[in-house]
């Protein structure tokens, strides 16, 4: 089931801004043309007023999804600030028509939009905006799968919002990152992030939308760990909180995280009920990424329902939308549900032309990680160092602070303090500065390096997966080529039918595991009595595990067979061993291999 991550702080930043917003309940009720407030701005003169005005009631109606309207009231502030030369109200409207593209799917309109709002900040030195507009371009790349830039614009934004102190600013950019460690697999860091941006926001003051945002990447985190429970606790309280300040975005958002755990879980018909329940609002909102996400989660539940003629239409439209949005992440994962349909219903040709499209979508997002992830870790070098600094400056503020102190009392004892201070600090900043060089010169050799020995596993991993691509293709074809070219009556019945399962390679159903116990028994014979007389409580994932253990295959290949994540195998496989208790000198492998 896919999971949407970052759904989190779309509009946070929405209610914090110093300059435009103001109170953010001013212009809760509903708007329409002839409103008495709508009188009143066409009354109004035609100042810096009433473009803040028209800023405060776009984003209001941004924030309750009518992007329509929101679209609209942004664009007559951005015709009147640019007649007044106003600049700041036309940061504010070029951020809102940004987000409206955004949740509409138009990510090149939406980062232009941003990216012109963040010019405008620059050249007029407004720091909290262009944060804004760099939290807002990480959004936009986010949502197609472009981790690495959506993760530079995040501790771009992280370091302003630090810089001027903001802390709405600094939740927003923090809870984006975390959402890309989310991505990475990396949940400690995730949940460290997560943590902190949930702690900020319960704390006086605090803003309950952001309680709602931490609470729901919470829950994703616990979901991709497999533990349910604490999933579907925190994505509920996320929910409640979403309902209660009328946030119908991220309302829409939770539904599908939520029919998400219950998927993982087999639930199917809750499953299904949050999903289109998630659906509904996306539709009404016209957020392209959350309905092409729905469609294919949609269509996967139905198919392992067999429910195929309805699942199919959902594929279908998953796969349409995924593509014209340039949405990497579902076209994978719909190709993959697709591959499941068509191995169920007996086209095992097209299921593996489905799979290895898959393969070729989840090759390029791990490309991108590989890139992310030295990204990342120079620009948290870069951001600690920031700090260090900060932190440098502010000791040494305090030092001169307490010298003036002392000047007061006696001129004559601030003098002789003010010198051996002076001494002090010219001493110890030559020996940090030679230090410091050391250290540079050092940190240096080993970013070469390590950059060095990533780029060399790059290409030996690369070119070993199409070595593999290549060869399981000519093996494919040759075996394909063979079976239509025998014309005899003595067919080998077996090895095709063992050719159509390896093909088909997926054991998602009790009809899969079925065969495939078939199949593994013809190899190794009596193998399960054996099993089950050696060790009678095993669960069946442990009973899979063993099985694919025992035919040599690693954790990636074993996720691909049974269609779940890397970290479900790992965990699989951690409880086995404690069931078993193995000490580090045994492995799963020997006991599969004594069997």
């Amino acid at each position: 089931m896919k999971r949407i991550f970052g759904t989190s702080l779309l509009f946070s930043f929405l209610l914090l801004s110093k300059h435009s917003f103001g109170q953010k309940d001013k212009f809760s009720v509903t708007f329409q043309p002839k409103d008495s407030l709508y009188l009143v701005l066409e009354a109004a003169k035609e100042d810096t007023n009433k473009a803040r005005k028209l800023d405060m009631l776009a984003r209001s109606y941004l924030y309750r999804g009518n992007f329509h309207l929101a679209d609209s009231l942004a664009e007559c502030a951005l015709q009147l600030s640019g007649e007044i030369e106003f600049k700041r109200g036309q940061i504010n409207a070029y951020e809102i028509i940004g987000l409206v593209y955004l949740n509409q799917g138009n990510y090149m309109l939406a980062r232009k939009n941003q990216l012109t709002a963040l010019k405008i900040s620059e050249d007029i030195g407004d720091k909290f905006h262009m944060a804004s507009s760099y939290n807002n371009l990480g959004l936009a790349y986010a949502s197609q799968g472009d981790y690495p830039d959506a993760t530079k614009n995040y501790f771009n934004a992280l370091k302003i919002s630090q810089e001027i102190k903001d802390i709405g600013s600094i939740i927003n950019a923090s809870g984006n990152i975390g959402n890309i460690y989310i991505e990475q697999g990396n949940y400690t860091e995730a949940l460290k992030y997560e943590l902190l941006v949930l702690k900020m926001s319960v704390e006086p003051g605090g803003d309950r939308q952001l309680m709602g945002n931490a609470y729901a990447n919470i829950g994703n985190i616990y979901l991709e760990q497999g533990n349910y429970k604490e999933a579907l606790r925190n994505q509920l309280l996320g929910l409640n909180i979403d309902i209660e300040v009328g946030n119908k975005p991220i309302m829409g958002l939770a539904y599908g995280n939520i029919g998400s755990i219950y998927g993982d879980q087999k639930i199917y018909n809750v499953a299904i009920k949050y999903y289109l329940l998630g659906l509904k609002i996306d539709r009404e909102l016209g957020n392209k990424h959350a309905i092409a996400t729905a469609y294919s989660n949609v269509g996967e539940v139905f198919t392992k329902q067999k429910k195929m003629t309805d699942a199919i239409k959902y594929l279908d439209s998953a796969l349409y939308l995924s593509k014209a949005t340039d949405s990497k992440d579902v076209i994978r994962d719909t190709y993959i549900n697709k591959a499941l349909w068509d191995s169920l219903m007996g086209n095992y040709k097209a299921a593996y032309i489905d799979y290895a499209q898959s393969i070729v979508y989840r090759d390029s997002l791990k490309n991108e990680e590989y890139t992310r992830k030295i990204m990342s870790e120079q620009m948290n070098y870069e951001f600690d160092k920031k700090i260090a600094d900060e932190k440098a400056e502010q000791e040494k503020q305090e030092i001169i602070k307490s010298a003036e102190n002392k000047r007061k009392t006696t001129i004559v004892y601030s003098v002789v303090v003010l010198i051996i201070v002076s001494s002090a600090f010219i001493v110890n900043g030559q020996r940090v500065k030679r230090n410091k060089e050391k250290d540079i010169m050092r940190l240096e050799k080993l970013r070469i390096e390590d950059e060095l020995g990533n780029a060399k596993k790059m290409l030996r991993d690369y070119t070993h997966s199409m070595v593999e691509k290549n060869e399981l293709l000519e093996r494919f074809q040759i075996e394909i080529e063979k079976l239509k070219n025998n014309q005899s009556v003595e067919v080998d019945k077996l090895k095709l039918e063992q050719l159509e399962n390896l093909n088909s390679a997926s054991i998602l159903t009790e009809a899969d595991w079925g065969k495939f116990k078939l199949l593994f028994e013809q190899v190794y014979s009596g193998f399960f009595v054996r099993l089950k007389d050696k060790m009678p409580d095993l669960t069946q994932s442990e009973t899979r595990l063993i099985c694919l253990t025992k035919l040599k295959l690693g954790d990636k290949q074993m996720a691909a067979i049974l269609g779940v994540s890397h970290s479900t195998i790992k965990i699989t496989r951690y409880r086995l061993r404690r069931k078993m208790g193995l000490t580090e000198e045994n492995s799963i492998d020997d006991i599969a291999d004594s069997i």
